[in-house]
This record gives C-alpha cells, structure tokens and sequence, in this order.
C-alpha cells in the first residue's frame, strides 16, 4: 500500500442515532486513518472465503459509485477529527449512495 491508495472502511452495522441521523459504524482497514472532510467515491463487497482465505487484492464485487462525505465521526461519543486504522467508530456521512451501504461492505475514498 502506498499514500496514493484510497482508504478503505469495513462497514460492521448501520443505525439511527437519537436525532435520527443515520450512523455508519466500522473500521478503517487498511492501514490509513478515515478523516473528517474525506470522501468516499465507491462501494463493493468482497466474497467471504477470499477473506477468511487470506486472497491478495480479492475481487471487488456489487461495486456501485458512491459520493459521500464523511461529516462526523464519533468514537466513544466523542466527536474526533479521525479514525485511526482498526479502530472502530461511527460515521455520520452526506452525499449520493447511502442507501446502498449495508453491513460487509466496503467503503472506498479516492487517493490521497
């Protein structure tokens, strides 16, 4: 991996917080944190078995386009500026797309 890669977040679940707002609970996970202000362009989903088999750069599967911006993230109920890699937190994202992120998929920004 290298600066140029995009991040990548695994989506663990979906929910409501209190105001209603829509929370994107996962991990960044591939060495890179997740920042406020960052933008994700795509989303995919990865066969299981390659996962659990370990496959290098596993085939992207389902992949939609995606414009969403990461607003806020929340780690412990705080408000924090970034997510450090595998670090679990929730993401309270804008944009096209959100209603087809689902839990086991992947969320990918742009390169840096």
């Amino acid at each position: 991996m290298t600066a140029n890669d995009g991040v990548e977040f695994y989506v663990r679940d979906i929910f409501k917080d209190q105001s209603g707002e829509t929370v994107v609970v996962g991990i960044p996970n591939n060495g890179m944190p997740i920042k406020v202000g960052d933008r994700f362009e795509l989303r995919y989903e990865i066969d299981c078995d390659d996962v659990l088999n370990g496959v290098p750069n596993p085939i992207r599967r389902n992949c939609i386009s995606v414009q969403l911006s990461v607003q806020r993230i929340d780690f412990m109920r705080k408000d924090v500026d970034k997510l450090p890699h595998g670090v679990t937190g929730g993401l309270y994202l804008s944009g096209a797309g959100l209603d087809g992120v689902i839990p086991t998929c992947f969320l990918r920004t742009a390169a840096r």
